[in-house]
């Protein structure tokens, strides 16, 4: 409900809905006198007034719709609407009909060469929207300088010509991006179409090391240099106030790349290296090169603290896992993080500490399966005795054992013992707190109506054994 009494003296019930069988949206607009709740009963008592020159009595609906996700260029949405004033008959409005267009543009530049030997640059682009499109609007040009983020240069009609002026000495980086009339973007790029450096004068740069770059003694450093007008030049490597290390004979500027091994120098320290031309000495650039120390890697894969195999020399992290910090070496098992010498040895069939020995210092468990004759009933089952005697209220137990652990030589002495509840299957657990894995001993039965068993030889006990009675 549109409240308008303090403006129009009146309100207005809207009611609208989507009919999704019919396919059809619904508005519903209905006068209200405040006094009554009931529409008007005059002429001149809707909200909508009589239309006039001004079109003051005109009104209007909006609604947005999405296009289905198969939607293809040159599909279309029509759309007609019925308007009823009261109980008069429709009022049919023209069909309207949107036509998609659901692809995305294309663009592209003619060739760029590498090198311009000119204050400026004229850029060809090309562009095409998708069969059936609404046509390209415009096609932006974007441009980097020296390796930096690409920023918008100029937008320019479908297919047109950029003038583009350069610094000497810097290199550039383009790419374009079309957008079609109706909005449709190119989709993104990061990388240029083409890159090119601008060296109206004569001119030498480096392109490789980069500058601040790290190497160690020994390491093979590749020099790499673009030129404009330079027949040929040295290159020389040298520490700050200190030796020459390197002065190379004059070589062809075409070269392009020389290979050094870097000598052995003091880590940490800085070497300047320099590409001179040979006809005008003061045709030159210059690159910093900084020598790392080498360091002692060790590989924990489990990232424990200990690590495993042997330790590497190397200026750099020779991989993930490899780390400069341990507490120790000598691990058993890399893959886990909780197995390295001085771990606490856990009850788990494991070495956890890497001595050699599994599970020592751990209790024993003895998985045993007694089926008891006079209370066994067949198919692996027992009586549930002292539930039928009332001890007590689990129908799942069966009657009390006693469970003992002997010396396997003679006198048999007693060891350890448990009483323990039998489950109707026969199964019990005993667990002894004395730890005796790798010893061997009888085990020995007792039931208060059956005659006392010893296993028929000496078990040696490990963390978890399984032994069969049945008598």
């Amino acid at each position: 409900m549109l409240n308008l009494n303090d403006t129009l003296g009146f309100d207005v019930e809207v009611t609208a809905g989507l009919d999704i069988v019919q396919n059809r949206l619904f508005w519903i607009l209905q006068t209200i006198d405040p006094l009554t709740g009931l529409p008007p009963n005059t002429i001149n008592g809707g909200f909508l007034p009589p239309n006039d020159t001004l079109s003051n009595g005109q009104g209007y609906v909006t609604y947005t719709i999405a296009a289905a996700g198969d939607v293809v260029s040159s599909d279309t949405a029509t759309a007609t609407a019925e308007i009823v004033f009261d109980i008069n008959d429709p009022i049919i409005t023209n069909t309207w009909i949107n036509t998609f267009d659901a692809g995305y543009p294309l663009s592209s530049m003619d060739s760029i060469p590498p090198l311009i030997l000119n204050d400026s640059l004229e850029i060809i682009v090309h562009s095409s929207d998708d069969t059936s499109g609404s046509g390209v609007e415009f096609v932006s040009l974007y441009m980097q300088a020296d390796g930096s983020g690409f920023t918008h240069y100029a937008s320019v009609q479908q297919e047109d010509t950029i003038r583009f002026p350069g610094v000497d000495g810097i290199e550039y980086g383009f790419y374009t991006i079309a957008v079609d009339s109706t909005g449709n973007r190119e989709l993104p790029k990061t990388l240029a179409q083409y890159i090119t450096h601008f060296g109206y004068r004569d001119s030498l740069k480096l392109l490789a090391p980069p500058s601040f770059s790290s190497y160690c003694t020994g390491d093979s450093l590749l020099i790499k240099w673009t030129f404009l007008r330079s027949d040929s030049l040295r290159i020389i490597v040298h520490e700050p106030l200190s030796d020459t290390l390197l002065n190379s004979p004059w070589i062809s500027s075409a070269d392009s790349l020389y290979a050094w091994v870097v000598p052995v120098v003091p880590a940490g320290d800085t070497l300047i290296l320099t590409i001179q031309d040979k006809d005008d000495a003061d045709l030159l650039d210059r690159d910093t090169i900084l020598l790392l120390n080498a360091s002692t890697w060790y590989l924990d894969n489990d990232n424990d603290g200990y690590y495993s195999g042997l330790p590497l020399v190397s200026c750099q992290s020779p991989g993930a896992t490899y780390t400069l910090t341990v507490t120790g070496g000598d691990d058993c098992d890399d893959a886990s993080a909780t197995t390295y010498p001085t771990a606490l040895e856990l009850c788990n069939v494991t070495d956890d500490n890497c001595n050699g020995n599994v599970d020592e210092g751990c209790p024993n468990s003895i998985n045993l399966r007694i089926y008891i004759e006079g209370l066994y009933i067949g198919n692996g089952n027992l009586m549930p005795m002292l539930h039928y005697n009332g001890i007590t209220a689990n129908p799942l137990i069966s009657d009390s054992v006693i469970v003992e652990l002997r010396d396997a030589t003679s006198p048999y002495t007693l060891l350890q013992s448990e009483t323990l509840l039998l489950n109707v299957s026969g199964e019990v657990t005993a667990h002894f707190p004395v730890p005796m894995i790798g010893t061997p001993v009888y085990v020995v039965i007792k039931h208060r109506n059956s005659i006392e068993t010893w296993s028929k030889v000496p078990v040696v006990l490990g963390p978890n054994t399984i032994i069969d009675f049945r008598y």
